[in-house]
């Protein structure tokens, strides 16, 4: 189990986050949410490790969702976390690296015809049958 971390604004480097922090309005959130939100931008969004850092359990964080402003900011974590992603995605790409290339092209690359498909052939004979399901019972039509 981690050990449990203190996060103090001064001792650390001013994140992405803490950045976003000060462009809105924090009236609404105390400081528990606050500590929470800059430890799930230290793990990059991911929760069992941001309340471990803060000593709360899970629940709380979602809990503290049903707070609009709170669930603001954890958007902004998760579109951060993306980003980055994306970004060591294009740098392995640059380093010439097979597998994220491929990656890439079959998830940007589909209108450019870069689709894995899987062919299937038949031989024989092959009935079809159009069958619905209601409840129990199963009607050929």
């Amino acid at each position: 189990m981690e050990e449990q971390e203190e996060f103090t604004e001064s001792s650390e480097k001013k994140s992405a986050l803490e950045a976003h922090l000060e462009t809105f309005s924090f009236d609404n959130l105390d400081a528990p949410k606050k500590r929470l939100l800059i430890a799930l931008e230290k793990t990059m969004g991911i929760v069992s490790r941001a309340c471990n850092k803060c000593g709360i359990h899970r629940q709380t964080y979602y809990n503290y969702l049903g707070d609009p402003k709170f669930k603001e900011h954890v958007d902004v974590i998760a579109e951060n976390a993306i980003d980055f992603a994306e970004g060591q995605l294009l740098t392995s790409i640059k380093n010439g690296s097979d597998t994220a290339t491929i990656f890439y092209l079959k998830t940007k690359g589909k209108k450019r015809g870069y689709v894995e498909r899987q062919e299937t052939e038949l031989s024989g004979n092959l009935e079809v049958r159009n069958i619905i399901k209601w409840g129990d019972k199963e009607i050929e039509i």
